[in-house]
């Protein structure tokens, strides 16, 4: 795991990932940015194809805008209705 294995995930799309994270996330804004990067730069060094997934569920305070301006090529965003913890 090191910096350049995360700079590669980030800037290099991954037709067929071997492996997506989804995180659930509900009016994160203030603490998803760390949480996103922990996950990032450990697995990147793990795992050559990889995705990381925010389902936001419904939040009002930005957390899902505040990720897409992040831009990295393998992280998606999936919006849906507040629906809890089981629908995110």
């Amino acid at each position: 795991m090191s910096y350049a294995d995360f700079e590669r995930w980030r800037d290099q799309e991954c037709p067929n990932p071997k492996l997506s994270v989804v995180i659930p996330a509900y009016n994160e804004s203030e603490r998803i940015l760390p949480t996103l990067g922990a996950f990032a730069v450990v697995i990147s060094g793990m795992e050559p194809c990889w995705e990381l997934i925010l389902s936001d569920d419904g939040s009002v305070d930005g957390t899902a805008n505040l990720v897409e301006r992040l831009g990295w090529k393998n992280l998606r965003v999936l919006r849906h209705a507040n629906t809890g913890k089981g629908g995110a």
